[in-house]
């Protein structure tokens, strides 16, 4: 039985997350067809539908798969180094054609709940929260957070004109 934990079950999930990005440097997210998907991947329609509801379910937890990974740059110790943003921005830059096609999609949770209250634990770990009272921490955090939100998205729109370091 193919579960989440199977080898072959993550591997076809890997190659169908492939092809979707794949296509996504030539297509527009709406002009892409679960067939080309498949094609793409090597694999059959059934294969497709054993992972995904439809094209919107793997973008969204495509999206979910690459926003744990977004949260893992954020190093408690390293919070405020620039390499830490250095490193945020080479990420959304090697995945640019999915983010861009994700924005351009109804699901605007680019970088929202998961990614904030991984950052509020990592202030709070790295002792930066002890610093002020807890409700002045979390506007403070919340105007950071979004402040890289909205420079993260402008760049990606933009088709990431500057360099990662720029942006950093």
């Amino acid at each position: 039985m193919n579960t989440n934990f199977n080898q072959r079950f993550q591997s076809t999930e890997e190659k169908i997350e492939r092809a979707l990005f794949s296509l996504l440097k030539f297509k527009k997210y709406n002009d892409i067809a679960i067939k080309e998907i498949c094609y793409e991947a090597g694999i059959n329609r059934s294969s497709f539908y054993a992972h995904y509801q439809d094209i919107n379910d793997l973008m969204i937890k495509t999206e979910q798969k690459l926003s744990k990974q977004v949260a893992s740059i954020f190093n408690p110790k390293q919070l405020w180094n620039e390499d830490v943003f250095v490193k945020l921005f080479q990420f959304l830059f090697e995945n640019k054609a999915f983010y861009k096609a994700y924005l351009a999609t109804n699901e605007q949770s680019f970088m929202e709940k998961n990614d904030f209250l991984n950052f509020i634990d990592i202030v709070n770990a790295n002792g930066i929260a002890q610093k002020f009272e807890y409700d002045e921490t979390l506007y403070h955090m919340a105007f950071f957070a979004g402040g890289i939100k909205a420079m993260a998205k402008s760049w990606i729109m933009r088709n990431c004109q500057e360099s990662p370091e720029k942006m950093a």
